[in-house]
């Protein structure tokens, strides 16, 4: 994209690369962040979980660099579910098996790279205009934070008329997470909704109300 950040795969068959790149330009354009950053890789590596990305930035750069990892998966069309009955945590997911497996184009789905995209990009702003500043929350609230965040990030999304992952999925994470601590009362449920809505959007208030959810 002319004028826009340098955008590269890797990790991925050629093909599959271009549509994800085409799909980091489009999430890129839609959030305005076309000053925000020089240059973006996106590393498909199936060493990450299937649920989880993180961003490292990279060093020797003239401007704003930055490595998005994630698994494989996120950019291709869901599975057929599993037998029911069987175990659904994430980390009791056969994550690298989807990875061992050749994916082209053809496995690419366009709706679930767009709520992944989004969302993780979203982070990203949030990061590079100093609205989010992870080295302030406390180790003991980090995996709280860090949900509730997401939470927010994705009511921001859902306002916008934007992908990212629905409220359903939303209240599922976050009580499949949360109720490992202990029993969700309806006020934890409360402070679900304020973040989803926008009533608590700066991190000292999402970070006060994380410190009520139950300890992890």
């Amino acid at each position: 994209m002319p004028g826009g950040p340098q955008v590269a795969c890797v990790g991925l068959d050629a093909s599959l690369a271009d549509l994800v790149a085409d799909g980091v330009h489009s999430a890129l354009s839609g959030l305005d962040m076309a000053a925000d950053l020089d240059r973006l890789v996106v590393c498909a590596d199936d060493l990450a979980g299937a649920g989880e990305a993180w961003v490292q930035p990279a060093r020797g750069t003239r401007g704003r660099a930055l490595t998005l990892y994630c698994h494989p998966e996120v950019f291709l069309a869901a599975r057929p579910a599993a037998a029911a009955g069987l175990p659904s945590a994430v980390w009791e997911q056969a994550g690298p098996a989807a990875a061992e497996a050749q994916v082209a184009a053809g496995d690419f789905s366009r709706s679930r790279a767009e709520v992944f995209l989004y969302h993780e990009l979203l982070v990203i702003r949030d990061l590079l205009r100093r609205e989010l500043d992870p080295s302030r929350v406390p180790a003991t609230l980090a995996e709280a934070f860090a949900a509730a965040w997401s939470i927010g990030v994705d009511g921001r999304l859902a306002r916008a008329g934007l992908p990212g992952y629905p409220l359903a999925e939303r209240r599922r994470r976050f009580s499949r997470l949360f109720s490992q601590a202990g029993i969700l009362m309806p006020e934890h449920w409360t402070i679900f909704q304020e973040i989803w809505d926008g009533v608590a959007a700066q991190q000292r208030d999402v970070a006060r109300l994380a410190r009520r959810l139950p300890r992890l």
